[in-house]
């Protein structure tokens, strides 16, 4: 390889460095799509109670189209809870009744929320958990 090509070579992926660096850069700044998680922490799927489904609340930036599905501590989807909705910009719930897509209720432990931005094709998981105790009552 001649000195010219390792010289067009070498800048061409400076360039590339630059580009990639001031795009990530961007991305950390800009607001997050999904933020203000307020969610009824606890679950007894099991109960004649107000606790047998929690209320997942979550603010939305700008309009958006979402699947939200709950997933398990290792990240496997569990339920869907909407599929492709359009939502509009602002605060919007949804509700979960501790059960898996084929209505089973699920095993005790912590699940978590996940929002996939169809537009975007992106996905957001949501840290806050909710616990799940199938077996007792609050």
């Amino acid at each position: 390889m001649g000195r010219v090509a390792l010289i067009a070579v070498s800048l061409a992926l400076l360039i590339g460095s630059a580009a990639a660096f001031t795009r990530t850069e961007k991305l950390k700044l800009t607001p997050a799509p999904v933020a203000k998680p307020k969610f009824q922490r606890h679950l007894y799927p099991n109960c004649a109670c107000p606790e047998a489904k929690v209320r997942l609340s979550l603010l939305f930036r700008r309009p958006e189209r979402v699947d939200v599905s709950v997933v398990d501590p290792d990240g496997a989807h569990v339920a869907t809870l909407v599929r492709e909705k359009h939502l509009m910009a602002g605060r919007t719930s949804f509700r979960w009744n501790g059960r898996d897509d084929a209505g089973e209720v699920v095993a005790r432990g912590r699940y978590r929320l996940q929002i996939r931005l169809v537009g975007d094709r992106r996905t957001i998981l949501i840290p806050t958990t909710i616990v799940v105790a199938p077996n007792a009552s609050p």
